[in-house]
């Protein structure tokens, strides 16, 4: 049987019990001590994160102190260029300048996912493969050599794996878009507005009234109210079109094609543009 891992950020009260009950064994978006500490009470693990966008380590550390026992360390969604500053080695760090035992901190980092999710690799016991790191001493923690399954594959911070080149696949199959694609035809002056949430991957809502130009919503930079659209990137179909707020451009706009969990298109911002007069998309 596979080990089910949940995502529930703000569940809580019976909701929480009943999504536990249906076995769901661990959590990596609680983003207070109070959230974390009940899912753990209830028999959850709780995965202490800290990703490039959602950052929860200062807040979740002061539970692993009695608490150790039922949490792990979890990266999600981290930068190429931030694994380069450290991943679950520098989280270990951290941990420690809290004052919490190296041994209960290497056991959150190194044995506790091991032995839930039943791995035949990362602790030294008889039987498993040999999985493990040389470090130069206890309070530094720099990493001298890695190795897995007996074998050094990285030293003094270069790798010694052979570089294999990978298939690149090509996920995009959406046809060209026009300005006119991303029109928004008011119904009334009232929107529903997402509020981003700085370091977290949570939301809030806000209702707000809109600027209407030529009968379309469009976006209001001065109070930071920017039109977002979703676009499918696997096939052909109409752009999904809202507003968010708290993204901070006054012109242009930002896209991505990492979107969790579909991976389409995003694009948030406003454009203005010289026509007969200044439109704001």
């Amino acid at each position: 049987m596979k080990v089910i891992d949940g995502h529930a950020p703000g569940l809580r009260g019976k909701d929480l019990e009943i999504y536990i009950k249906a076995g769901i064994s661990t959590d990596h978006e609680s983003f207070t001590k109070e959230e974390a500490l009940e899912k753990i009470r209830l028999g959850m693990k709780t995965m202490i994160r800290e990703g490039s966008a959602a950052k929860n380590l200062d807040e979740l550390i002061p539970l692993m102190d009695d608490n150790y026992e039922n949490c792990m360390f979890c990266s999600d969604d981290k930068h190429p260029d931030d694994l380069l500053k450290g991943d679950i080695n520098e989280m270990v760090k951290i941990a420690l300048t809290y004052g919490i035992d190296l041994m209960k901190v290497l056991r959150v980092a190194c044995v506790n996912p091991v032995l839930h999710y039943g791995l035949d690799a990362g602790v030294l016991r008889k039987g498993y493969s040999g999985d493990f790191l040389v470090i130069n001493n206890l309070k530094e923690l720099a990493e001298l050599k890695t190795y897995i399954n007996g074998k050094v594959v990285a030293e003094h911070g270069k790798s010694c794996i052979v570089y294999q080149p990978p298939q690149i696949v090509d996920n995009f199959h959406a046809a060209e878009k026009s300005v006119s694609d991303f029109f928004l035809p008011a119904r009334n002056r009232k929107i529903n507005v997402i509020e981003a949430i700085v370091g977290q991957v949570i939301t809030g809502r806000l209702i707000a009234t809109t600027i209407i130009v030529d009968g379309n919503a469009v976006s209001d930079p001065d109070r930071d109210i920017l039109k977002i659209a979703v676009i499918n990137r696997y096939k052909e179909s109409r752009v999904m079109i809202g507003f968010t707020q708290d993204i901070g451009l006054e012109n242009g706009a930002i896209a991505s094609s990492i979107a969790h969990d579909s991976h389409n298109i995003i694009v948030a911002g406003v454009l203005l543009m010289k026509l007969s007069a200044v439109r704001s998309i």
